[in-house]
């Protein structure tokens, strides 16, 4: 009331934009907050990373099954094929792993 915010244009609309007002659970927040977003961005990249090794481990299991199955046909053509498959399947795993960061 001693700013007479009925009187005075420049004078706050609430207390509580005041400076004094300030709120000893307010500065805790903003610390937790900051904590929260740096472990958000570290879980991300931990889940990032955990999602391209469970890729890899399908592509390398593919390239198993197409490689093993490759010989039981009585056809040389598909077993040549599978062996195409399994060959270039491989590749491509390796060409992603290539690409995986160095730690």
């Amino acid at each position: 009331m001693a700013t007479q915010p009925l009187q005075n244009p420049d004078a706050p609309s609430s207390p509580f934009v005041m400076p004094e007002y300030r709120l000893e659970e307010d500065a805790r927040v903003a610390r937790w907050q900051a904590e929260a977003t740096t472990e958000l961005e570290l879980a991300s990249a931990a889940d990032e990373a955990s999602d391209r090794y469970v890729l890899l481990t399908v592509l390398f299991a593919s390239v198993l099954v197409f490689g093993g199955i490759a010989g039981k046909f009585q056809s040389q053509l598909i077993d040549l094929g599978m062996l195409i498959v399994a060959g270039v399947v491989l590749l491509a795993g390796i060409g992603i792993l290539l690409t995986f960061p160095v730690q």
